[in-house]
This record gives C-alpha cells, structure tokens and sequence, in this order.
C-alpha cells in the first residue's frame, strides 16, 4: 500500500472512513453478574463459563485420582520379616487399613499414610513387634517390613506357664507341663504366686535382654549346661541360676549383664580346676565385688574383683585368702 503524504491525508477518503470509524466505536459493555453468587466467582477467576468448565474438569480429574479406583490403587502387597504362617494375618491387618473411610482413601498408594498405618498395625497385631520400613513402589505396590513379635522363653508360675516375647509380653498361656514338650524355649521358674495373664507386661527390656544374654552366654563361661532359672517374683531383681554341675549363681537383673560376665570370667580364672569343681555358689550381685562358697567349708568368701587376683586355700574344712604380692 502506498505510504499517505501527511500534509493531505485528510483528503484521502480510506484515511477519512477509518478516522469515522474511530470516532465512533465503543467499547463493548462487560455485564457485572447480578448475584452474590456470581460476585463470588468473579473475585476468585470463575466469572466466564469457560473458566467454570476448565476449573470443573480439573476437579473431576482429581475426584477420580483419589476415590475411583486407578492404575495408583494399591493392588501388591509385598511383606517380608516374618514367616508365611505370620504373612497371612499381617497382610489382612493391612487391608482392613486400608479400607478405612477416611476423607483421603488409603487404598490411593500417594494418599498412603505411613504412620498411620505402622500405628495401626501395632495397635491390631500381636504378632508384631514393630515394623522396620514401609516402602511404596509406583504404581500399586506397598512394601513392608516386618520385625515380629516370637517367643524369648517360659515362665513357669504356680497357675500354669506361659510364652514370654521377646519385648517380654505375655503372648499365650501354654495348656501343657512345658517341660514334657518340645519347645525349643528356655523356662524362668517363679517361685511365688504370681497373676500374669495374655497380654499382660511381664518384663521390660532390660531384663528381657538380660535374660536372653544368659541363656546364651553362660554355659560357655561356667562349662555346663543351664539347670534352670529362677525369681521370686516379677518386680524383684534377684536371679537364681541353677547349674547341671550343680553351681548356683546369683545375679542382679538391674545390672549390665556383660559387665557381669566379664568380672565371673575373671573369678572363675582365678580359681583351679579343683576348685571350680568344688564351688557351691557365686553371688555376683555386689558392685565389683562377689562372694563365693565351697562345698563343704564355712560361707562366705569375699572377692573384691578390683583388686589383684588372690591365691585361696582350703585348711580344715575352711576357705583361707591371701593376696598375692609382687
């Protein structure tokens, strides 16, 4: 189009129509919406339909990611830490989680609460101790770790005996003589009557561990096999250790039980074979400190374990200490 010279552009007739035009074009008219309803759309971006029908697909795409069932709803369930026997009840704890009607559907593998179910499934299953990791794995599949909940040993009671976990709960009462079955579980003898029922706490931790730590450390240190355990009641730390060579022990529960080992290796190393064979009872409940006993010669003897080793001998039936010098 050829350029319109400026000094006679208002004679050109296109420059004149368009300068009409200008001068009389309006602007379209928005229309306010009339009620408060509208209003309200408008301040937050939904004035237009369009912007109504994008925003309604938008939540309709969303209704379907998290209450119609998808490609992201947990379809796998993968449990590992226990047995197949245990594998079954965990996994239908899981769904029973997992069917909740909660606002955000657990069944979604993204909505999944992770300690919501590791609490629930404590809460409702016994057989677990506590659960190690909880993985997800896009686009259906939960992984779980399980550390279960198994037996640590028995305790036999004047009303009958009873499995002990390894968190020291009370899991089961057993409704024969443990000692003529064949499990596999070491046995605490509880001299006084005591009422202990399933699910009850019978041991903390602590002792729990103790308890084990002796089951499997003592006979190496002692050369026998263990006899029997016993207490006198379940608040009491006093522990009686009975050894087939007919050795008894006596030990704290509230102490540090490899502290404990340590200081018998070193009293039982002191003595000779003789004398070993000879003993009657060690008492190992003293602070750096233990008494000892001899068949056939006065109680007690006193060995302090801090001090340098003593030589001890027998003289008429009595037990004579003396330290030895350097």
């Amino acid at each position: 189009m050829t350029k319109i010279n400026p000094k006679i552009r208002f004679q050109n007739s296109y420059f004149q129509k368009r300068l009409q035009e200008a001068r009389g074009y309006k602007r379209a008219k928005r229309i306010l919406p009339q009620t408060q309803l509208g209003v309200l759309l408008a301040k937050v971006g939904l004035g237009s339909w369009t912007a109504r029908l994008f925003t309604l697909l938008i939540l309709l795409l969303l209704i379907y990611a998290v209450y119609i069932p998808n490609i992201f709803f947990i379809k796998n369930i993968q449990i590992s830490g226990i047995e197949a026997s245990g594998q079954a009840a965990v996994a239908t704890s899981v769904q029973s989680f997992l069917n909740h009607r909660l606002p955000w559907p657990q069944k979604n593998l993204f909505l999944l609460s992770r300690p919501g179910l590791n609490d629930f499934l404590i809460r409702n299953n016994q057989q677990i101790l506590k659960v190690d990791k909880i993985s997800k794995k896009i686009p259906n599949t939960l992984i779980i770790n399980i550390i279960p909940r198994t037996g640590a040993f028995v305790i036999q009671t004047l009303k009958g005996n009873y499995t002990i976990s390894n968190d020291g709960l009370v899991s089961q009462k057993l409704f024969t003589d443990h000692s003529t079955t064949s499990s596999p579980l070491n046995v605490v003898k509880i001299i006084k009557d005591v009422g202990i029922s399933p699910g009850q706490k019978a041991f903390d931790q602590g002792r729990v561990n103790f308890l084990n730590g002796l089951f499997k450390q003592l006979p190496d240190i002692v050369k026998a096999p263990i006899q029997s355990l016993e207490l006198t009641d379940l608040d009491l730390p006093d522990l009686t250790v009975n050894v087939q060579s007919g050795l008894n022990l006596f030990f704290d529960l509230n102490q540090d039980l490899l502290t404990i080992l340590n200081q018998l290796k070193e009293l039982l190393a002191r003595q000779s074979s003789a004398q070993q064979k000879n003993l009657y009872y060690i008492d190992m409940r003293f602070k750096n400190k233990s008494y000892l006993c001899y068949k056939g010669t006065a109680c007690v003897n006193d060995i302090n374990l801090s001090k340098p080793a003593a030589t001890t001998t027998s003289v008429s039936g009595k037990t004579i200490k003396t330290n030895d010098k350097k």
